[in-house]
């Protein structure tokens, strides 16, 4: 018969083990949140890099860029050409704002459809390239169908069109020569949310759209160049007698159809930018982080 002393021993013996699986079972759960963790920081430092790299990998390719800061007025700079673009006339001018933009100060734009609403006009730069990029933040705040954020499009001068949301929840892309264009569609634009909007044309090429460092759609094209004559019809905020209702900041024109990963780079500069001064939580940045760091 076993002794009381050993009996106790084998109980002992029991005890630690259960609690060596007890043990282990939390260090497991640790190292997974722990690697989670990681992961998302990875991830932010991934963002900052990408944001500190934007001068030197955009130098050559960048034409012209509007950020929409000036605060007052009714003209808006191109910071990098010296071109101005020009309100429309009062009451049909955009507001400037400082309240939830991207970076410093944006433009509201109240879409009415009658008599007129807001939009400006600017001279286009991307004429005649047989490449080019073009990039804007938007934050849509009622949906009006064709609402379109910046254009080049009209009669037989149709040069470009990024915006035209349509009623099946698309947002496109045009590219064309002039007489004749070519179009792509987009889903997962949504409103009250800022997202960054980029088409991309590669003449005899390439025409795709991205949303939000995504590139959601792409096509083989037969448009050569961009058309070489600007038309009457060279507007941001509005196609035809459709008027964006929403908030627009930070656009540009390129004479390179940007990668994904250099249209990544550009999204991540203005979600830091974002989260900088409350324009979105730490929480919504770090999901967007991660949803394309994963594309």
């Amino acid at each position: 018969m076993e002794t009381m002393n050993n009996l106790i021993k084998k109980a002992f013996t029991l005890i630690e083990l259960l609690v060596v699986i007890v043990v282990i079972a939390i260090l497991s759960s640790l190292i997974t949140v722990s690697m989670s963790g990681v992961k998302e920081k990875a991830n932010y430092a991934k963002a900052q890099a990408f944001s500190d790299s934007l001068k030197n990998s955009f130098g050559t390719k960048i034409v012209a860029e509007y950020k929409f800061d000036e605060g007052s007025g009714t003209t808006t700079n191109d910071t990098w050409a010296g071109k101005v673009a020009t309100f429309a006339s009062s009451p049909y001018a955009p507001t400037w704002t400082s309240s939830g933009c991207v970076s410093g100060n944006c433009l509201f734009f109240d879409g009415t459809i009658s008599p007129s609403g807001d939009y400006i006009g600017y001279n286009d730069p991307i004429l005649g390239l047989t490449q080019a990029t073009v990039c804007i933040w938007v934050k849509r705040l009622a949906y009006i169908q064709y609402a379109t954020f910046v254009m080049d499009y009209y009669s037989t001068y149709k040069n470009f069109i990024l915006g035209y949301e349509s009623s099946d929840g698309t947002i496109n892309f045009y590219a064309g020569n002039g007489p004749s264009t070519d179009s792509i569609p987009a889903t997962g634009f949504t409103g009250n949310v800022w997202h960054y909007v980029c088409g991309s044309f590669v003449g005899s090429g390439e025409l795709a759209i991205y949303i939000d460092g995504i590139k959601k759609n792409f096509k083989t094209t037969t448009i050569a160049v961009i058309g070489p004559t600007q038309s009457s019809r060279s507007h941001i905020g509005k196609y035809s007698s459709r008027y964006l209702n929403g908030l627009l900041d930070d656009l540009k024109f390129f004479k390179k159809a940007l990668t994904s990963f250099e249209i990544k780079e550009q999204y991540y500069a203005g979600l830091n930018k974002l989260l900088a001064n409350g324009g979105i939580s730490k929480e919504e940045y770090t999901s967007r982080i991660n949803e394309t760091a994963q594309k």
